[in-house]
């Protein structure tokens, strides 16, 4: 969630019963999640020298994540990906329509005078178009593809940037994309933390520390949440509202904590499922809003494990 949207939320629904942190999850890659270890092949789509490069780059990148092998020979995917760049600045004829006009001042020992000075800036732009396409070896089919466009120009009236300094920022926008898309990271999401919840829970979870959380949650979490959730069914609650409230909430922190270490397929169902009972039985106004937070999260995850191949 953006900033500005948190900040729209915290408006129309009351900042007083929640806190917005910012807490780090390991999550699967945004694009595409191949399966664990598996051997890639990357290949230009073009035997062109900076295609070759980047192609070098992003391997190196992959090889040194953990997460997959680079194999040439013996490969379960094969990554190809193609690149366009291109680079211009103004002639001589053009970059008249870039004039500067100032008013300018030259002194002299009887006072000097104004005049009008015209000066011609030269600009610099530059793009780049990046296709991605993935296939499974075993039998070539396509698995996955995507592009991505990079532009960037410069008007100032100094130094104008070169064509290799373009370059240079693109190829570090393409690995940064190629990261973000392929590889399994530790990622900083906004998520809303109920302010009833357990000090201990909550101070634990403002320094992203998970197995802290755990270890709290041991001494004011007697019992497992579905014991807790038939209690509750059986009445035990039934005159003390506030306890139950301040219960859900701890075991919402929980369940975060141990969302943050993990993305497997089997323990976010769970956790979506105990989200989607706590939303059921509050009235508290900060789970309202921070259970609807998190399983948005969650499904997200799971809708990208569903490209898992």
């Amino acid at each position: 969630m953006t900033g500005a949207a948190v900040l729209l939320v915290s408006i129309l629904c009351g900042c007083s019963s929640v806190k917005w942190e910012r807490l780090s999850y390991v999550t699967p890659a945004n694009e595409i999640n191949l399966k664990k270890k598996a051997a890639v092949k990357f290949t230009a789509a073009e035997n062109r020298s900076e295609i070759n490069m980047l192609v070098k780059l992003i391997a190196d990148r992959f090889a040194g994540s953990g997460q997959f092998q680079v194999d040439e020979k013996n490969p379960d995917y094969w990554i190809v990906i193609g690149s366009e760049r291109n680079f211009r600045t103004d002639d001589p004829k053009t970059v008249v329509f870039n004039r500067h006009v100032e008013k300018a001042r030259q002194s002299n020992q009887y006072g000097g005078h104004e005049f009008i000075k015209v000066t011609n800036h030269q600009t610099s732009s530059a793009a780049a178009f990046v296709t991605v396409a993935v296939y499974s070896v075993r039998d070539l089919a396509p698995v996955y593809y995507f592009d991505t466009v990079m532009y960037d120009s410069d008007f100032s009236t100094g130094n104008i940037r070169s064509q290799k300094e373009y370059y240079g920022e693109f190829t570090r926008q393409i690995i940064a994309k190629f990261q973000d898309s392929f590889l399994v990271r530790n990622r900083r999401i906004e998520t809303a933390i109920p302010k009833n919840a357990d000090t201990a829970l909550k101070d634990a979870l403002s320094r992203n520390d998970a197995a802290g959380v755990i270890t709290a949650a041991e001494r004011c979490i007697p019992e497992p949440f579905d014991q807790f959730m038939s209690d509750v069914y059986a009445g035990k609650y039934k005159d003390n509202d506030s306890l139950m409230e301040t219960r859900l909430s701890d075991y919402y922190i929980l369940a975060l904590a141990q969302e943050m270490g993990s993305f497997d397929i089997a323990l976010l169902k769970k956790l979506h499922a105990q989200h989607v009972a706590i939303l059921n039985l509050t009235e508290s106004r900060g789970l309202r809003i921070a259970c609807p937070n998190t399983l948005a999260r969650i499904e997200s995850k799971l809708k990208l494990l569903q490209t898992l191949k």
